[in-house]
């Protein structure tokens, strides 16, 4: 599902695949983090920026986090209890 063009995701079963296939990438990019690779430097898009793969994983994990910060406030805006914090309270 690598592409430079945006494409529509239409049903449920088509988001599912490309979340499969996303986590599959990142797996892989993390799997395969060595001391010698996380030091590696990686070019950024087209404009020549280049920053390290460690760097960009940990860019990744961060921009995850804010991600998931704003599906929970927009799931409790709309009356729902975000799954992570379902998970959270039913261990208490």
């Amino acid at each position: 599902m690598r592409s430079s063009t945006r494409t529509k995701t239409r049903t449920k079963a088509e988001l599912q695949t490309a979340l499969e296939e996303s986590f599959a990438i990142c797996g892989g990019a993390f799997a395969g983090l060595t001391d010698a690779r996380a030091s590696a430097m990686v070019k950024m898009g087209q404009s020549g920026f280049q920053m390290s793969t460690l760097s960009l994983l940990v860019s990744m994990i961060s921009h995850s986090n804010e991600q998931h910060g704003y599906m929970a406030v927009y799931l409790r805006l709309k009356g729902i209890v975000p799954p992570s914090t379902e998970a959270m309270n039913a261990g208490r």
